[in-house]
């Protein structure tokens, strides 16, 4: 009996010499539904959120579910984490202020029940109606420093707690996970 060489190596095509690419026998199905059930079983989804124009004045946005749009995370690796799925939310990265650590697009996993502040750890905040993502650093009498990734283009920002107050600052959570595409390839191809 003979084996088709690039079904060896790759999976891909028919296995045998003689047998069309098209032919299935049942099997290749069942094995796809049985590991797609098994991915299912270890795996959560976290809702998906977008920044949305307000009714409430003008360049304020306001969080609102994207309908019908979750990312899938492995239980098992939230749960190492001590991550309840049930306090995450995942936002999209608006801008390049996180760059090249987290790029403009990136989805973002957010525990919302981490909003008490490790100094340098990366944060979701909400400040006077805008999405906001920076490292947070504590400072006397309840004030923060915002830091961005991006340093060159955005400088630290240092608010006291009358400004926190004033400004409607809101800690969302701690970012305990983003997906990032290498976008910089594509733009080489341009050239």
């Amino acid at each position: 009996m003979t084996v088709n060489a690039r079904w060896l190596r790759s999976g891909d095509g028919p296995k045998h010499p003689n047998e069309s690419a098209n032919e299935n026998t049942g099997d290749d199905t069942r094995m796809a539904i049985q590991q797609t059930r098994n991915v299912l079983r270890g795996d959560v989804e976290i809702q998906i959120y977008m920044e949305i124009e307000s009714t409430h004045g003008v360049g304020k946005t306001v969080l609102s579910e994207a309908p019908g749009q979750k990312i899938r995370l492995p239980l098992q690796v939230l749960q190492t984490m001590g991550i309840d799925p049930k306090n995450c939310m995942c936002v999209a990265m608006v801008g390049n202020s996180m760059a090249d650590k987290i790029q403009d697009g990136s989805i973002l996993g957010v525990d919302r029940e981490l909003t008490q502040v490790i100094d340098g750890e990366i944060y979701a905040l909400e400040h006077g109606g805008i999405l906001r993502v920076r490292y947070l650093y504590r400072l006397p009498n309840g004030g923060l420093r915002l830091r961005s990734h991006n340093d060159a283009e955005y400088p630290d920002e240092v608010f006291s707690g009358e400004d926190i107050a004033r400004e409607n600052i809101r800690i969302l959570g701690w970012i305990f996970w983003w997906s990032t595409l290498n976008s910089r390839r594509n733009a080489m191809l341009l050239l």
